[in-house]
């Protein structure tokens, strides 16, 4: 849990596209969705100003590659006293391409911005498998 001037990642996890079950195992080039959960402290968001970026990498941890990252684009965070939690939602595309039996993972990295100030955190979820069945 972060404290006031802190932000964070406080899990990220791969599910199905358009829900929030977890995948344990995927069809090779299936769409998924990726859900980081991020939480801002208030001591922060008290100054106004503040916005963040999350890139999203998938690791095939079998092939020893990585698909090409997603940059959620800038996003502004209103000035407030209370802290920010939001699950961000990223759509990883369908047509990748993996062996039956590789395991993949997922990780994000988070940097808040505000004024000269700069919290960055990274977090890695569980992994999956993916089976041409």
């Amino acid at each position: 849990m972060p404290g006031a001037w802190d932000a964070t990642v406080k899990d990220v996890r791969a599910v199905n596209a358009g829900t929030d079950n977890t995948l344990d195992v995927i069809k090779s080039g299936d769409a998924f969705d990726i859900v980081a959960e991020v939480e801002v402290g208030e001591g922060i968001l008290s100054f106004g100003g503040s916005y963040y970026r999350l890139t999203v990498t998938v690791r095939n941890q079998s092939q020893l590659t990585v698909y090409p990252s997603i940059v959620v684009p800038r996003t502004d965070l209103p000035a407030s006293k209370v802290k920010f939690n939001q699950a961000v939602r990223v759509s990883f595309p369908g047509g990748w391409v993996a062996a039956e039996d590789d395991v993949l993972d997922v990780s994000v990295s988070f940097s808040l911005k505000t004024g000269v100030y700069t919290d960055t955190t990274a977090a890695v979820g569980r992994t999956f498998i993916v089976s041409d069945e």
